[in-house]
């Protein structure tokens, strides 16, 4: 089976221009004043964009459908090459990344709604945010998206389904690399807090920063542990290429999710089914002056009417549970 395969990162921008945003990044200035130099650059070859963040080691813009990220510096090709690396592996939690050059210079991401601080507060918001949290800390430790009001800018919405997500996961590691250990006798793997926030030993109770761990890792471990990023996809030359379809290029820890989502759903329909019909055959065992006026007349009225009512309990549930 082949498809095509499109690059955005050539689309966008020309070899030229990528290699004048490589040599900036060697510039003797601070990271803001490189930024501030790359979006110069752009403007000088032409390429229409929209700002839509700075961080300490990335810029983000938008340009059309396609949200790039922009390394400032090595940390900055790291962060875009990790985030490369599992994006895949953490669907639908987090952003996809579409695309990433081989030294982490540039990535292509799918765009995303942000949520405001006041809906990151929301109970139900909260709720989405835990669930994920939970689903993810079970492989991976990823830093700056516990649930502190901090780090509501780095929570979205998809906008094809709406689902929450994580739009920057840079800081990821597995949950058994040896870097998560505490340096007591115990030598104990570390634990979330229960914000997922901090770290903590669960023998001695130490307590970590995600900082204080990564700060252990040096650049020859990191790029170490990242690996080769050109042989986790497809490598293409070209705006659009055709290659053989390799599904092990998209496998997630987390196919079971939508899985589950669709097995719900489908009870949630044979129970309504199944009640429609028991309240047919009911109607069908009394008389017509038994019977309450109200009572919708045909099977589609009856599953309309099912469909509302429960809906409203799903409502009610809700409100009694929070």
């Amino acid at each position: 089976m082949k498809k095509v395969i499109r690059s955005r990162i050539k689309e966008y921008f020309p070899m030229k221009l990528l290699i004048e945003f490589n040599e900036v990044l060697y510039m003797d200035v601070n990271t803001r004043e490189r930024g501030d130099i790359i979006k110069e650059k752009m403007k000088e070859y032409g390429v229409n964009f929209l700002p839509v963040g700075s961080g300490t080691n990335r810029i983000g813009i938008q340009i059309e459908d396609t949200v790039f990220k922009i390394a400032l510096d090595d940390h900055g090709k790291t962060d875009n090459q990790r985030e490369f690396k599992y994006t895949d592996k953490l669907q639908p939690f987090v952003i996809r990344v579409y695309e990433c050059l081989p030294d982490g210079l540039i990535a292509a991401c799918e765009p995303f709604t942000l949520i405001s601080e006041g809906e990151f507060k929301e109970d139900d918001t909260r709720k989405e945010i835990f669930d994920i949290l939970e689903r993810i800390s079970k492989h991976f430790f990823i830093g700056d998206i516990g649930y502190t009001v901090k780090n509501y800018q780095n929570w979205g919405r998809r906008k094809t389904d709406h689902h929450i997500g994580i739009l920057d996961f840079a800081y990821i590691y597995t949950v058994d690399y040896n870097l998560f250990r505490c340096d007591c006798p115990s030598r104990s793997f570390l634990q979330y807090d229960e914000n997922y926030i901090d770290l903590f030993c669960p023998i001695c109770k130490k307590k970590w920063t995600f900082g204080q761990i990564r700060r252990r890792l040096n650049r020859k471990q990191e790029k170490e542990e990242i690996g080769d990023i050109s042989k986790l996809s497809y490598n293409i030359h070209n705006e659009k290429e055709i290659v053989d379809v390799n599904p092990n290029y998209t496998i997630s820890l987390y196919d079971d999710y939508k899985k589950q989502e669709k097995i719900s759903k489908k009870k949630a329909e044979k129970i309504k089914n199944k009640e429609a019909l028991r309240r047919i055959k009911e109607r069908e065992e009394h008389s017509i002056d038994e019977i309450d006026v109200d009572v919708p007349d045909t099977f589609d009225d009856i599953i309309k009417q099912m469909y509302e009512e429960y809906d409203q309990r799903e409502d009610h549930e809700k409100q009694s549970n929070t």
